[in-house]
């Protein structure tokens, strides 16, 4: 009996071929989902000036970032996308530590501009790298542990999971 080469050469490609074609694209939910993914501390030696914070998400329907009105109003708290919360442990337990200055009223929140896919996919998958800005901070001088907790907004209202750090150590001055 005699093997055809070409024969079975274009059954496989045609059932590689069928496989790719039937893949399904990813799918997510409409509603942002948020992931704790790393820290950077800033500088690495002496006085912390920053924390950069690593965040995975994903949309699923792409419509991330504020593209409004109100997006340099600083004290309307719909104009701000990622909503951090900031914690020092004192005494073994943490505790919700707010902006020094109230005049910046929601100062630890961020935003960022329309990044909605061009097209007809909308999905958003990827990394958010939000700078804290540290300077002042810890409130405390004995805090050597600090952790956040982050939620992401879409232009839908809808909003995220919560991302929470692990505990990080902050190294004494």
């Amino acid at each position: 009996m005699k093997i055809q080469f070409p024969k079975i050469l274009l059954c496989v490609l045609f059932l590689a071929l069928t496989y790719v074609g039937c893949k399904k694209d990813k799918a997510f939910p409409d509603t942002p989902n948020l992931k704790w993914d790393d820290y950077e501390i800033m500088p690495e030696n002496g006085p912390i000036d920053e924390i950069v914070l690593n965040l995975a998400f994903t949309d699923g329907d792409g419509d991330i970032g504020s593209g409004s009105q109100n997006a340099y109003d600083t004290c309307n708290s719909q104009s701000y996308d990622l909503f951090i919360r900031y914690f020092e442990k004192v005494g073994g337990s943490y505790q919700e530590v707010f902006p020094v200055d109230t005049t910046s009223c929601l100062y630890f929140h961020q935003r960022f501009p329309d990044i909605t896919p061009e097209g007809q996919n909308k999905i958003l998958e990827g990394n958010i790298y939000a700078p804290f800005i540290f300077l002042g901070f810890p409130s405390n001088a004995n805090v050597d542990t600090i952790k956040f907790e982050v939620v992401l907004k879409d232009r839908a209202g809808n909003k995220s999971n919560v991302a929470t750090s692990p505990g990080i150590f902050i190294p004494p001055l």
